[in-house]
């Protein structure tokens, strides 16, 4: 199963292979940052079971860009968006397993991308959905055929 905290950590991956010469940041967004510096957080967070085997998970992913001067960073912000599109608009790749022989990689697809910019700080977004098997307690067998005689 693919954790939230490995999401997290493939999109600072890619974020950090994108822009090596720029910190991602892990504090809490009210604390003191450096510039440039990136923070990531998955919000709106939403998971379902589907039919008891399934679980459907929504979330949206954030990556927060300070530019380096807080006032006037407008030329900058607009060459990180194009970077961000051209790292994200595509597949998010998640390792789950890095042994060989249980080599496994889980694929989000990316289809769209938000930007905004509030007080001089450039907000990325996508949502993203995922789909994935669980193991449930269920031990007996599922009905297959049901047969029934009715009468009017």
């Amino acid at each position: 199963m693919v954790k939230l905290s490995q999401i997290l950590k493939a999109v600072n991956s890619k974020l950090a292979e994108a822009f090596p010469d720029i910190k991602i940041d892990s504090k809490d967004l009210s604390e003191k940052f450096n510039r440039p510096s990136f923070r990531t957080e998955l919000d709106r967070l939403k998971t379902s079971a589907f039919m008891t085997t399934y679980k459907e998970r929504e979330f949206t992913v954030r990556i927060y860009f300070f530019p380096t001067k807080q006032d006037k960073g407008r030329l900058e912000r607009l060459k990180v968006i194009d970077v961000i599109e051209s790292t994200f608009l595509q597949t998010l790749e998640i390792k789950l397993s890095e042994e060989e022989e249980k080599k496994f990689t889980f694929h989000i697809p990316i289809e769209e991308m938000n930007f905004e910019e509030t007080d001089g700080i450039l907000i990325a977004s996508f949502d993203s959905y995922t789909f994935e098997e669980i193991e449930n307690d269920i031990t007996g067998e599922m009905m297959e055929e049901l047969e029934f005689n009715y009468k009017n």
